[in-house]
């Protein structure tokens, strides 16, 4: 059960929203979810969380109900915020557990901060943005005409997009209002920066163990982007869920804890 609700300042300004829950000893996880979501994305996977294990979930900045700067939405900036988080609660080394974009930033951080990391869980996981197409035509078509406002309907589209079975109506109607949380200059400026990312190059550089989680029905993260990022990677497991989507987490979120603590208790 989330112990604790809060907010922490970081020590550059900005404030992230974030829960916490279980008591482990070591290896504590850090949960980081894709574009446009919070905490709330990894929700049912906490709950079916041993609370033998240590984990923490965050809003990313601009995200949930932490801060919105006007900057900082570039994945070097993301990354330095799980950096200042970790150090404001004095946690010197961690799991980092990304979705998505999250997974991304948990590449990013791995790189930047490889002694803050003991293992990292890379979820529906992507390296080369600059050479996916699919992401590239939608920021030119959904993102950058973006007005003020993010319209309902966009949300929706866009969280169901992610998956391939349904999940609770209620649970997919929060993500929806999570998402609309999200200004559109967040939006415009997280998809902007994911324009040019490409980490393959980068990836032998980690030296933890990985563990890729993957629906086979991913319309975002393709089978040859896992095997790219899986072949880089010195030291990582692919483990495919049949008939899920790019939200794995959310439609099979007892199998991705379990999946997880076997991970950790290897570590």
């Amino acid at each position: 059960m989330i112990q604790l609700i809060d907010r922490i300042d970081i020590g550059n300004g900005v404030r992230l929203e974030f829960v916490r829950q279980g008591k482990g000893a070591s290896n504590p996880l850090i949960f980081l979810h894709g574009v446009t979501d919070s905490w709330r994305s990894f929700e049912t996977v906490l709950a079916s969380l041993s609370p033998d294990i240590e984990a923490f979930a965050v809003s990313q900045r601009g995200h949930g109900d932490s801060d919105r700067p006007d900057f900082g939405y570039q994945l070097g900036n993301l990354a330095r915020d799980v950096a200042e988080f970790m150090r404001s609660l004095g946690i010197e080394r961690a799991v980092i557990v990304g979705h998505s974009m999250g997974a991304i930033v948990a590449q990013r951080f791995a790189l930047d901060f490889p002694e803050m990391v003991s293992g990292l869980v890379l979820i529906g996981s992507m390296s080369n943005l600059a050479g996916n197409v699919d992401a590239q035509l939608f920021y030119e078509e959904a993102v950058r005409p973006l007005g003020d406002e993010v319209a309902p309907e966009l949300a929706r589209e866009f969280q169901e997009s992610t998956l391939a079975r349904p999940i609770d109506p209620g649970t997919l109607d929060m993500l929806i209002a999570e998402c609309l949380k999200t200004p559109a200059r967040v939006w415009k400026a997280a998809f902007q920066g994911f324009k040019d990312v490409n980490l393959t190059p980068e990836l032998p550089k980690i030296d933890v163990p990985v563990l890729m989680l993957w629906g086979d029905l991913d319309n975002f993260a393709a089978r040859a982007e896992q095997d790219a990022v899986a072949s880089a990677l010195q030291a990582s497991t692919l483990v495919i869920f049949e008939g899920n989507g790019h939200a794995v987490h959310w439609e099979a979120p007892e199998l991705v804890a379990r999946e997880i603590e076997a991970f950790v208790s290897n570590l």
